[in-house]
């Protein structure tokens, strides 16, 4: 398969699921559906618990994807180079943004 048609077939999957996503019914998932003043503030929470958590998964889902496809063994021009551990802006964003994301739940 060529690369063209590969990077095709990864982004019509893509789109599909993000539409398989919208199309759920969510009005059959009974927690989705709240009957009460707690019930109500429950589901709030957990949308925006799961909002704020996919800020971080998003994100983490794409890099791993980049890196394997940056670093693969048929790559000749990536440069692999492992000395991390003087990046103060990799260790701000790992850190620093999970934390507030807890600190906000």
């Amino acid at each position: 398969m060529g690369k063209k048609i590969k990077i095709l077939l990864i982004l019509v999957l893509a789109v599909a699921g993000i539409i398989g996503l919208f199309q759920m019914d969510i009005g059959t998932i009974s927690v989705m559906v709240p009957m009460g003043e707690i019930a109500i503030k429950e589901k709030r929470l957990l949308v925006i618990s799961t909002l704020l958590m996919m800020i971080v998964i998003i994100p983490v889902f794409f890099v791993t994807i980049w890196v394997a496809w940056h670093y693969r063994a048929g790559n000749k021009k990536a440069k692999y180079d492992p000395n991390w551990e003087n990046n103060n802006v990799a260790e701000f964003i790992w850190w620093f943004i999970p934390c507030v994301i807890i600190g906000i739940l």
